[in-house]
């Protein structure tokens, strides 16, 4: 898609997926698509104590293990309705 950046894509992705247009990203998906857009969400890991801070880019396998960590113990934190 001309025009769009990575981040673009990805909302207009999640927006799909929503609509049930598109299916769900898993976890370790999207904890590997954190990593790649760098678009804000390894730093949201490290001010959440998921990941530790570094002054250097992480690898892509820590990215994913911390996001599959959040996910989980939010998923686990919420009910069905939520």
């Amino acid at each position: 898609m001309p025009g769009f950046s990575g981040l673009s894509k990805y909302l207009t992705l999640a927006d799909m997926c929503m609509a049930g247009l598109v299916e769900m990203l898993t976890a370790m998906e999207m904890g590997q698509t954190v990593w790649r857009l760098n678009a804000g969400g390894e730093e949201g890991l490290k001010l959440l104590g998921y990941l530790q801070p570094s002054a250097i880019r992480l690898y892509k396998g820590e990215v994913t293990k911390a996001y599959v960590q959040f996910y989980e113990e939010l998923s686990a934190a919420l009910t069905p309705d939520e």
